[in-house]
């Protein structure tokens, strides 16, 4: 859908811009929900698929981490 851009704007975006997931609007992505979950799931799907990431993740919440 044309988000893979605007995901690799979103994982170094520092400031906030009102109209960066508006300008992806269209015909498939009809609200900016729908722009800002296609953008979840490209990332959630390199980082799930990133082993050094999956690790370090891992190791972190087995030290860090906690059940409430």
């Amino acid at each position: 859908m044309g988000l893979q851009r605007l995901a690799d704007q979103v994982k170094f975006f520092n400031r906030k811009d009102a109209k960066l997931f508006s300008s992806y609007i269209c015909k498939e992505l009809k609200t900016e929900q729908d722009v800002i979950n296609g953008v979840t799931d490209i990332l959630s799907d390199e980082v799930s698929s990133n082993l050094a990431v999956r690790s370090y993740l891992r190791e972190t919440l087995l030290k860090h981490g906690y059940i409430c």
